[in-house]
């Protein structure tokens, strides 16, 4: 910003804190978060500057990191991040992406197991995810993987 631009407001800082920590979740590293936020947030600064977020959003994960792990939220978002890179990999038409994607969450949920096949119904529901949305993501990927057999 040049001397001639207003400062930025503290709401302003902390949505762009907020962006940054967003796009560390989905495993974007430092390099692709600047470029990104460069190219796509409009906010009119420097690399520079953006790098400067991206220390505080890690700061933050660090922060988050050190404290109490909360079991459901990290389930949570390992749920989410899967189904991204199936939704990823299948606008993309990458089978094999998707099928990777899917044997993640099959394993993750212990779906692979049968001592645990019950159990992943009640981690799903106390993580707030919609159990037939997901079985029918995971049977439409089972499908797919047989026809390309």
């Amino acid at each position: 910003m040049s001397d001639q631009q207003a400062q930025s407001t503290a709401e302003e800082i902390e949505n762009r804190i907020d962006q940054a920590f967003s796009l560390l979740l989905k495993g974007y590293n430092q390099r692709e978060i600047v470029d990104w936020l460069n190219g796509h947030a409009g906010w009119g600064i420097t690399k520079r500057q953006i790098r400067k977020y991206v220390g505080r959003a890690r700061l933050l994960l660090s922060e988050m990191a050190s404290g109490d792990v909360d079991r459901r939220e990290q389930f949570t978002l390992a749920v989410m991040r899967l189904n991204a890179q199936y939704g990823k990999a299948n606008r993309a038409d990458d089978t094999a992406r998707a099928i990777q994607a899917t044997m993640a969450l099959v394993s993750l949920l212990k779906l692979d197991t049968p001592s645990a096949q019950l159990d992943w119904r009640v981690e799903a529901a106390a993580a707030g995810i919609e159990v037939s949305e997901l079985f029918t993501q995971l049977v439409q990927a089972a499908a797919e993987a047989r026809r390309d057999e």
